[in-house]
């Protein structure tokens, strides 16, 4: 084999080989940091949107469209609408509010009411990429970066609300009048359910 006698140019391939891989995980590394900061601003929007979720209202629907309006003005925020509306990262128009578990059967809850709250998809087509010399970063996808989502949402729980509580007491009553004590005359006895007037104080 012949020895090549002139190695000039070498170096410099090397140096250009490495100053492209060091841009494009450069690139790729900065596509990272601004997904990890834009999940944690959609899911203090969840937080925000479930913390109006939680708090009593006069009916169960009202929890829910109070949770859609804050969901609605903070996605639309002069600050964090042209993050979501630049083609990067995508999340829903309408929040999911409520009980989680019966839109998302993988929640299924061990305990009762525990997915109660706010939740959105979160696309980030950004880490769509073609990275020199490696390829895409979803090369079975199909470019759109659709693949690169998760769901997000925030579960504080929910507050019955006025309506609720005024039918649980009602209800209440209706089991106190229908117990069956061991002496003496029943509970019903002497009581009447059409002047019996159901309130709540301080929640149910």
């Amino acid at each position: 084999m012949k020895k090549i006698k002139n190695q000039s140019g070498f170096m410099t391939m090397d140096f250009l080989f490495a100053l492209v891989l060091i841009l494009g995980f450069t690139v790729l590394l900065f596509r990272v940091s601004l997904t990890l900061t834009t999940a944690s601003i959609v899911q203090y929007i969840t937080f925000a949107s479930a913390r109006n979720y939680f708090a009593a209202h006069a009916d169960s629907n009202s929890q829910v469209k109070m949770a859609e309006k804050k969901y609605s003005e903070l996605v639309g925020n002069d600050v964090i609408k042209p993050l979501l509306a630049n083609g990067w990262f995508e999340v829903l128009d309408r929040p999911e509010v409520g009980d989680i578990s019966t839109k998302k059967p993988e929640f299924e809850p061990a305990v009762k009411n525990t997915f109660y709250g706010v939740g959105t998809t979160f696309v980030a087509r950004i880490l769509q990429y073609n990275m020199p010399f490696f390829g895409s970063t979803d090369p079975e996808g199909d470019e759109s970066g659709s693949g690169f989502s998760t769901y997000i949402g925030s579960f504080l729980g929910r507050e019955p609300s006025a309506i609720e509580c005024l039918e649980f007491t009602a209800r209440r009553w209706e089991m106190i009048r229908n117990l069956s004590p061991s002496r003496g005359a029943s509970y019903s006895s002497g009581t009447s359910g059409d002047n019996y007037f159901p309130m709540e104080d301080s929640g149910c």
